[in-house]
């Protein structure tokens, strides 16, 4: 009976030594295994690692222009979604930007902001032209196009007039055969086609020049101070307006502020538009200010 609690009890003494080494081998082979975890995260975190503040991912890809109004880092809030290219008015998609969110303004040309933005999907910091009426809560009317020089109406983020083409060479200069839109028929869009539209040139040229009033000469958009105008609205010079004006996106031009009418010229009246009050050349310029 003695030698058989002995052996009992050795028994135990063994199977609890068995199990305290399998339970630190395991232990061991966990923690193998989460170093091995540790560093593959840390790899991927060394290849892919994230745009620094203020620079765009795809910079290189976004077409630049001689004549585009440099705007200086100014925040601003889209009101409707919609589409950012690489060129206005038909280039590759870039991405969407969606209502309440802030994007960055770097310049303007025409009817398109050149916008910095944080894109949601990617991750990623990017660049791209968008419309004016991104800026907008409602679609404003479009009119009837008319369109010359071999152009036709057609449809992409907003109506405009694009040459269609089928090769390169179909193409004005400045411009190659990458755009896409639909064709304009009786106000609705048509078959897809694809269109002229100006291609990327990473150097835009230091110096812009942009037009401050039709009877003056045009200005080093670089700096200096801007003449006093000879209107109640002015186009902007490097993206600023002269003292006691103020940007309107609906035009993109620096109107006058005005209290009342008598502060505008003749054939200018004074009006609510964008929050401000300013010398407008039409009436009902800003339906519902």
């Amino acid at each position: 009976m003695k030698l058989f609690r002995t052996a009992s009890v050795l028994s135990l003494l063994l199977a609890v030594a068995a199990c305290d080494m399998l339970k630190k081998k395991g232990a061991d082979a966990g923690d193998e295994g989460g170093a091995a975890a540790s560093g593959s995260a840390d790899s991927d975190a060394a290849t892919t690692p994230p745009p620094s503040a203020g620079a765009a991912a795809n910079v290189d890809d976004v077409a630049r222009f001689p004549d585009e109004t440099k705007i200086n880092d100014v925040n601003a809030t889209i009101k409707r979604g919609f589409n950012v290219r690489d060129s206005p008015p038909a280039g590759h998609l870039v991405a969407g930007v969606s209502p309440g969110q802030t994007v960055t303004e770097q310049a303007s040309r025409g009817k398109y902001f050149l916008i910095v933005f944080d894109d949601a999907k990617s991750g990623k910091k990017l660049m791209g032209w968008v419309h004016a009426d991104a800026f907008s809560a409602a679609p404003p009317d479009a009119g009837v196009l008319t369109c010359t020089n071999g152009e036709i109406p057609l449809q992409g983020d907003v109506q405009f007039c694009g040459k269609v083409c089928s090769a390169d060479g179909d193409c004005p200069a400045g411009q190659a055969c990458k755009g896409s839109a639909a064709k304009l028929k009786d106000g609705k869009a048509g078959d897809s086609v694809q269109v002229c539209t100006v291609y990327a040139t990473p150097d835009a040229g230091s110096k812009l020049l942009t037009t401050v009033d039709a009877g003056q000469t045009a200005i080093d958009a670089g700096g200096g101070n801007l003449p006093t105008p000879t209107t109640d609205i002015v186009p902007a010079v490097n993206g600023k307006c002269p003292a006691n004006f103020v940007l309107v996106r609906k035009d993109l031009k620096c109107h006058k502020m005005c209290p009342k009418n008598s502060d505008c010229r003749p054939g200018f009246r004074c009006g609510k538009c964008e929050g401000n009050q300013v010398c407008n050349d039409q009436p009902n310029f800003c339906p519902g200010g």
